[in-house]
């Protein structure tokens, strides 16, 4: 007797991701160089530094998010309110500053979408992990933390090195993530993060 089983997947948040162009990684350089006022204050990361960035007339706002945003905020059902559409605002945009050894603790956001971007990753993550007896190796990594369908806690560690530069991730604000040390560089990692409301 030959009995087909055939898989299916309840449903589930997806997570975006995508390379900037170049032009967009120029333009969030500018502003790095101009970022200004301490942000750390109110941010999870036991890191060296975060500055505010200010996005210049919209510009960020207007060529990256807005294009994406609304079928990304309905496909995931954060819109559970019905609430009546109003305009989209960056609340929270910042640069990170970290250094060896610093972290940022499990924690979530404040918005209905936050993105992070990698700018300067100065290590690559197989360095980072090579020679590790740990049974989850993870220096260096990003990790998103979530209980699947049996209530279990999961990981989904995005592995990190310089060709990742210019790579953002879009996820709901509420996704709890954590990001590891790095043990190899004695250079900063810099990471742009920020949150997307309804005005």
């Amino acid at each position: 007797m030959n009995i087909e089983w055939n898989k299916f997947y309840p449903p589930n948040v997806p997570l975006l991701d995508t390379k900037l162009p170049q032009e967009v990684v120029d333009r969030l350089w500018e502003y790095i160089n101009e970022a200004q006022g301490d942000a750390s204050a109110r941010l999870a990361g036991n890191i060296t530094d975060a500055k505010d960035l200010i996005d210049r007339d919209d510009w960020f706002l207007d060529s990256v998010i807005r294009p994406i945003y609304d079928n990304y905020y309905n496909e995931v059902g954060l819109n559970t309110t019905n609430a009546t559409k109003r305009d989209i605002c960056l609340n929270g945009f910042w640069v990170n500053y970290q250094n060896k050894h610093e972290f940022s603790p499990v924690h979530s956001h404040s918005g209905t979408v936050s993105f992070v971007i990698w700018m300067k990753i100065p290590y690559h993550w197989r360095e980072e992990q090579k020679g590790s007896k740990s049974n989850c190796p993870c220096a260096g990594d990003f990790s998103f933390v979530y209980t699947d369908i049996l209530g279990r806690i999961q990981d989904y560690l995005i592995k990190l090195n310089d060709e990742d530069e210019g790579l953002m991730v879009l996820f709901p604000a509420s996704l709890k993530h954590l990001v590891y040390p790095f043990h190899t560089s004695d250079s900063e990692r810099l990471s742009i993060a920020g949150n997307i409301l309804w005005k």
